[in-house]
C-alpha cells in the first residue's frame, strides 16, 4: 500500500505530541490488510507447508509449488500460502504468538472453493478479510470474500443473461460455457492453455461483467507440455441479442493469462475460432 511521506523533517515538541495522541485516536481497522511475510516468517511456512502433516504429501501430480505468503495485519497470528498444486491451491496457517516462527496449517483450499463456513470456524472474519480468503456463500454456488458481507443476490434479469446463445452451445459443445450463466469455464476445451477456468464473475448482467480465474501458460522455451496454472482475467461483454427477439445474451468474451516467467500480463484473446464474425451467436463450424 502506498504511504504518505511528512513533508517537512522538523516538527515542534507541540505538534509531534498532538499526531502522537491522534494517531492514538485513529481506529485500528483502518490499517486491516495483508502485508508480504518477512524472510523469517516466508522460510517458517514454507516449511510449515511443504513438510508438515497430509497437506504436500508425496503426489502423482508431483510436488507443491510454494510461491509466497501473507500475513494478516489485524492478527499477525494468521498467515495465508500461495502454494499450487493439482488438487490443492493454498493454505491458511497460525502461530502461537505474533513474533513466534512456529506455524502450523490449519486449513487448506482444495482445487475448488470451499465453503464460507469452513473458513469461518477457523479464523475472524477481520483475518479472512484481510488474507483475501475466498468460499461458496450460499446453495446457488456464489462465492465471495468470506471476511466481508456479501453483495445482493443477483437480479431475476441478470440471471437469465448467458454467455453467448443456446444454438452456439449446441452448434459447438467444445467451446466451455458457451450458453451458461456465470460461467466456471470458457474457451475451447480441447487445450488447457486455450481457456480460462474457476472464473469467479462480478456484475453479470450488466454492459460488461468481469471475473478472476486462471489460465495455463507455458514457460519461456518449453512446450505445452510443460504448461503451469497462472492467475487469469475474463471479461463477457457486447450484450445484446443474438436474433430480433431472441434473449440477452453476451456475444462476445475475451480473456488473459499472467506470464508464468515474467508476470506481465498476455494479451486480451477471444478463446473463440468457432463463431461468426467473432461472436458466440452461431457457428462457422461445418
Amino acid at each position: 500500500m502506498p504511504r504518505l511521506a511528512l513533508r517537512n523533517s522538523i516538527l515542534a515538541p507541540s505538534a509531534i505530541a498532538l499526531a502522537s495522541c491522534l494517531t492514538g485516536l485513529l481506529p485500528a481497522s483502518a490499517a486491516s490488510a495483508d502485508r508480504p511475510a518477512t524472510k523469517a516468517e516466508t522460510a517458517a511456512i514454507k516449511h510449515a507447508v511443504l513438510t508438515g502433516g497430509e497437506t504436500c504429501r508425496p503426489h502423482p501430480a508431483g510436488p507443491c509449488d510454494f510461491r509466497h505468503a501473507r500475513v494478516s495485519t489485524h492478527d499477525a497470528r494468521f498467515a495465508w500460502a500461495d502454494v499450487v498444486r493439482e488438487g490443492f491451491s493454498g493454505a491458511l496457517l497460525k502461530r502461537p504468538t505474533a513474533r513466534s516462527l512456529r506455524f502450523r496449517v490449519i486449513g487448506t483450499q482444495g482445487g475448488g472453493i470451499g465453503e464460507c463456513s469452513y473458513w469461518r470456524a477457523l479464523a475472524p472474519a477481520a483475518v479472512l478479510r484481510d488474507l483475501d480468503v475466498v468460499g461458496v456463500i450460499d446453495d446457488s454456488g456464489r462465492a465471495h470474500n468470506c471476511g466481508k458481507s456479501p453483495n445482493p443476490p443477483a437480479s431475476p434479469a441478470a440471471s437469465r443473461v448467458t454467455l453467448g446463445s443456446k444454438r452456439f452451445a449446441s452448434e459447438v459443445p467444445q467451446y466451455q460455457g458457451a450458453g451458461r450463466v456465470r460461467p466456471k469455464v470458457i474457451g475451447d476445451g480441447n487445450t488447457c492453455e486455450g481457456q480460462a477456468s474457476q472464473l469467479k464473475w462480478k456484475h453479470w448482467g450488466s454492459t460488461r461483467a468481469t471475473a478472476t480465474g486462471s489460465m495455463c501458460d507455458s514457460p519461456q522455451g518449453c512446450t505445452s507440455a510443460c504448461a503451469q496454472q497462472s492467475s487469469a482475467q475474463a471479461v463477457a461483454y457486447d450484450l445484446g441479442r443474438c436474433t430480433a427477439h431472441g434473449p440477452r445474451v453476451y456475444r462476445r468474451a475475451k480473456a488473459r493469462v499472467r506470464d508464468v516467467d515474467t508476470g506481465e500480463w498476455s494479451r486480451w484473446s477471444s478463446l473463440n475460432t468457432f463463431g461468426a464474425s467473432g461472436r458466440l451467436c452461431r457457428s462457422t463450424v461445418k
